[in-house]
């Protein structure tokens, strides 16, 4: 997963600075919105099927929580493609990142 998000910046930056950053009064300005709630939708989904198979989490996350996390990687794309970090500055984040939310996704579903 840190090295599909660094090759994404990486190999995309320019397209992904204009379609997140620079897209107002284009057919895109409203990307991230639909993206996010597209997301939203995929995450309870996601969290209905993860309760199916271990019934034993916590299944019972609100929608908005969903949708904040949802944002949440659509910002720290935005961040990542807004900054001049190296290959080497974007893995250290990207996995900083990862095992703070895995640490937070395991506490609130009691996984």
């Amino acid at each position: 997963m840190i090295d599909y998000f660094v090759d994404l910046v990486k190999h995309y930056k320019t397209e992904l600075k204009l379609l997140l950053l620079q897209s107002h009064g284009s057919e895109l300005e409203n990307f991230k919105d639909e993206y996010i709630d597209r997301s939203t939708e995929t995450g309870i989904e996601y969290i209905k099927l993860m309760k199916e198979k271990y019934p034993k989490i916590n299944g019972e996350l609100s929608k908005f929580f969903i949708h904040t996390m949802s944002s949440w990687w659509i910002s720290i794309i935005s961040e990542l493609v807004s900054h001049d970090l190296s290959d080497k500055e974007m893995e250290t984040f990207v996995s900083e990142f990862i095992i703070f939310g895995t640490a937070g996704w395991k506490k609130i579903m009691n996984a």
